[in-house]
């Protein structure tokens, strides 16, 4: 397979970063805005799929896990951004809400909180329950109790 270099310049409707090269476009997931990566390309007729090798690559050629996970983290935290920036220009909403168990993970979290801050959205994110199953079993009981007390 042919490998390139592009430059990820705007993010997919369905999420996937887009780059160019050699008048191809090229779909990368999990790539965000601005990302410079090394991809093996899979060509179809006019566009071609990217998969991202640089993370295996580094890890056979002794990167430490440290840097390659910040790495890792940043870039979740742009695509979050970018996926929040393509909802707000299509439906004028400002609001994010960062709720699950992807979010207990504090460098996750206070990644996307300061990526979305610098981009003027107005976030929500769980402070006094749990992001995970425990917040979710907390709302269960909650409306199990309104619905017993509804129906004495």
């Amino acid at each position: 397979m042919t490998t390139a270099e592009i430059v990820i310049d705007s993010i997919a409707a369905g999420g996937d970063g887009v780059g160019r090269t050699s008048g191809i476009v090229v779909f990368v997931p999990r790539a965000a805005r601005g990302d410079r990566v090394r991809v093996e390309l899979d060509t179809r007729k006019r566009f071609a799929r990217g998969t991202i090798r640089e993370l295996v690559a580094a890890v056979k050629s002794g990167a430490k896990v440290g840097e390659l996970s910040a790495k890792f983290h940043a870039t979740l935290a742009a695509a979050i951004g970018s996926a929040c920036a393509a909802v707000r220009s299509s439906d004028a909403l400002n609001r994010v809400c960062l709720s699950g168990g992807s979010f207990q993970n504090v460098r996750l979290l206070e990644e996307t909180i300061a990526v979305l801050e610098r981009d003027g959205f107005d976030i929500y994110w769980q402070r006094e329950v749990p992001a995970n199953d425990g917040g979710l079993s907390l709302g269960q009981a909650v409306i199990a109790a309104r619905l017993i007390r509804t129906a004495s």
